[in-house]
């Protein structure tokens, strides 16, 4: 058992690194190619961002739950139809941030209060980057009813093509676009992961919508319903920390200190880097404790049975 939890746990980190190493490397070639000045608006560009991409998990979680509790009762169906549920979930919050932080522009005031100067250039980052949420939510979904058939395989070669893709997006548009071109070929990153997850996904028939229309409904209903303590837990986790990196950012800026500014995105993303390892160890719980919760009521109920007939024949 520890063999098979450690090589489903390993791989799994290389998915969880997967968004840490795209806003690090958009760190890396803005400071590489571009101004300090730019770099230093990436930081609450990026804080924003990951905040917001963070809280939105909250479908993932739920969805590798619903998959893994279904398969543990034997019912492939159910499983289907809540893989389902959590792409379309991901598409509903995904178009609500994009909505908010493109269209409304609704992130650009706390920007201003934490950048100042450098405020413009962080919307204009964030206002690209977000259009790649919804396709980024859908991979996680998609990856997470994937880990819950404990199928680690379609979870790597979407980081690993997302990863890819990024590289060699920065490298041709941050020299010319700036913080825009790092956020384009982010947004771009999280669109090839979703080709390559949907595909695997379609492939293996992890995904059905037209056989259980009533079923996806309603645990449709239920992601956000049984998301919500998962949700608040996130808000609080990214409060704290975003709040920390504005903080910073802002107290740089002030003092006009641009380098202590690029100084802190830089290391906010090395923190983010090895913040995962305790969410992969979290997916391998879900994953496998689904499961052994349901071998261990399947066997309690069969040793009460057992001791209900032979009371039974004594009587």
């Amino acid at each position: 058992m520890a063999r098979e939890l450690t090589s489903f746990t390993l791989p799994l980190l290389l998915v969880w690194l997967s968004s840490p190493l795209l806003s690090l490397a958009d760190s890396a070639f803005v400071g590489g190619m571009r101004t300090t000045a730019e770099l230093a608006a990436l930081g609450p560009g990026c804080s924003l961002c990951d905040s917001a991409y963070l809280m939105a998990y909250f479908v993932s979680v739920v969805t590798t739950s619903a998959v893994a509790s279904a398969r543990a009762r034997g019912d492939e169906r159910g499983a289907r139809a809540a893989t389902a549920a959590g792409a379309l979930a991901a598409v509903a919050v995904g178009g609500l941030l994009t909505t908010l932080l493109s269209a409304l522009n609704a992130g650009a005031p706390l920007l201003a209060s934490a950048s100042g100067t450098l405020a413009g250039d962080a919307a204009s980052y964030v206002r690209h980057r977000c259009l790649g949420f919804a396709p980024a939510l859908v991979s996680s979904a998609l990856q997470a009813a994937s880990l819950a058939r404990r199928d680690v395989r379609p979870a790597i070669v979407a980081a690993v093509a997302s990863s890819v893709v990024n590289l060699v997006g920065d490298f041709l548009l941050v020299p010319r676009f700036g913080l825009v071109g790092a956020a384009d070929a982010t947004a771009l990153a999280q669109l090839a992961g979703l080709v390559v997850v949907w595909r695997a996904a379609t492939k293996k028939r992890y995904l059905e919508f037209q056989r259980h229309g009533a079923r996806t409904k309603k645990l449709f209903d239920d992601v956000f319903r049984d998301g919500l303590p998962v949700l608040a837990t996130l808000v609080a986790k990214c409060a704290v920390v975003a709040s920390l990196g504005f903080a910073a950012t802002k107290s740089a800026v002030a003092r006009g200190s641009l380098p202590e500014a690029a100084a802190h995105q830089i290391l906010a993303g090395l923190y983010f880097l090895f913040a995962p390892v305790g969410d992969a160890l979290a997916s391998t719980v879900q994953t496998f404790g689904a499961a052994t919760l349901a071998a261990e009521e399947s066997k309690s109920k069969r040793e009460s049975k057992s001791k209900r007939e032979s009371k039974s024949k004594r009587e």
